[in-house]
C-alpha cells in the first residue's frame, strides 16, 4: 500500500521529493500496478494529482483525477489520466495567473503560484499512446504542478506561502 511522502526539510538532499526525475524513462506497463492506488489516495486526501515521488516511487509519472478537468478526447466530461515521461511548453500567447494552490507533501499550507494559463502539454497514457493536448485554466495548473515534483521543485520555491 503506498502512503504519501511529506517534504523533509531536514534531509533536504536525500529527499525524492527534490530530486529531477524527468530524465528517467518510465513505461506505460511499469505504471500499471500504481494506478489504483494513487486514485486512492486522491480520493482519500480530496487531491486532484498525485506525482510518483510523492509516494516514493523513482519514476516519471504523474496521475490526474477526473477534477483536475483534463479534456476529454471524445467531448465527454473530464476523466482521469495517467501522465508518462510528461513535457509542456507555455503557450507562445499564454500570460501568467496568480492562483493558490496546496501540496499533499506540505499539508496545512497554501502557496500564491503564477504559472502560464495555457500550454501546450504531451505525455504517454496508460496504454502506451502519445498524447498531446492544448490545456487550459485549471487542467493547465494541475499538470504544471505535477511535473514540477518531478522536476523536483516543490511549492515553496516556486510561491509565495500565503497561510
Amino acid at each position: 500500500m503506498l502512503k504519501i511522502k511529506l517534504l523533509n526539510t531536514r534531509d533536504k538532499y536525500s529527499d525524492i521529493l527534490l530530486e529531477d526525475l524527468t530524465s528517467i524513462v518510465t513505461t506505460h506497463q511499469e505504471v500499471k500496478e500504481y494506478q489504483r492506488e494513487l486514485f486512492r489516495l486522491c480520493k482519500e486526501n480530496h487531491a486532484v494529482g498525485i506525482a510518483a515521488n510523492q509516494v516514493d516511487l523513482r519514476m516519471n509519472f504523474f496521475f490526474v483525477t477526473p477534477s483536475a478537468k483534463f479534456p476529454n478526447k471524445n467531448g465527454g466530461k473530464p476523466v482521469a489520466h495517467v501522465c508518462i515521461n510528461p513535457t509542456w511548453e507555455a503557450d507562445k500567447k499564454a500570460t501568467a495567473v496568480e492562483d493558490v494552490e496546496g501540496c499533499l507533501s506540505i499539508p496545512g499550507r497554501d502557496f500564491l503560484v503564477a504559472r502560464p494559463a495555457t500550454i501546450d502539454a504531451e505525455w504517454t497514457n496508460a496504454v502506451g499512446h502519445r498524447v498531446k493536448m492544448k490545456l487550459k485554466g485549471k487542467a493547465a495548473r494541475v499538470f504544471q504542478h505535477e511535473h514540477d515534483h518531478l522536476k523536483g521543485i516543490v511549492l515553496f520555491e516556486s510561491g509565495k506561502e500565503v497561510r
